[in-house]
């Protein structure tokens, strides 16, 4: 959207994923890529995975939360991952990478360092991808799902004022698009 409509003026992204690489996914998600298949097969679509254990979840009480009642802690949680939404979302990733240098708003992106479902390179590539300055702010007490983790509420401010809300207390930083390296913002 932000590629195709000048009128965005900034962008945010939580949790990256071009890959699950990290450290709680499975060898089969490795071959994800070679789910383009699906499109040969349909019915695999229609596949799906039980999510495993802790759910992108740092936060224990949080995480048995989600366990006895899923709604409860995110609206429209599903306790599975359908194929056809993985292979939608890698189809949607490759397009964004191919329309980033046409992207030049400033964009947040926010990862957790510890993210057990797609390593930070994840968060790096995109800002490399990016023709537009990128606030990385990166989580040291999250993992996946950092809008309801235990860093929800510094995720929450640092979005608000990354869009013009006036926060303190943030921890931002100005990260060069073209090296992707953070530097002090």
């Amino acid at each position: 959207l932000a590629a195709e409509q000048p009128k965005v003026s900034r962008t945010a992204v939580y949790s990256m994923t071009f890959e699950y690489d990290g450290w709680n996914m499975r060898g089969w998600y490795k071959l994800a890529p070679l789910m383009r298949l699906a499109h040969v097969a349909p019915p695999l679509r229609h596949m799906r995975f039980k999510e495993r254990h802790p759910y992108g979840i740092k936060d224990e009480r949080l995480r048995d939360r989600l366990e006895q009642a899923p709604e409860s802690v995110i609206a429209g949680a599903l306790p599975f991952m359908p194929l056809g939404a993985l292979l939608e979302m890698y189809r949607l990733c490759r397009h964004v990478e191919r329309l980033g240098p046409k992207i030049s708003q400033p964009t947040l992106i926010a990862h957790a360092l510890e993210d057990d479902m797609s390593d930070v390179r994840n968060a790096y590539r995109l800002a490399k991808a990016l023709n537009g300055p990128v606030d990385m702010m990166l989580l040291e007490d999250s993992f996946h799902m950092i809008h309801v983790d235990r860093e929800r509420n510094q995720v929450a401010d640092a979005t608000a004022k990354f869009f013009g809300a006036e926060i303190h207390d943030s921890k931002l930083q100005r990260v060069h698009a073209a090296g992707a390296m953070p530097v002090a913002a």
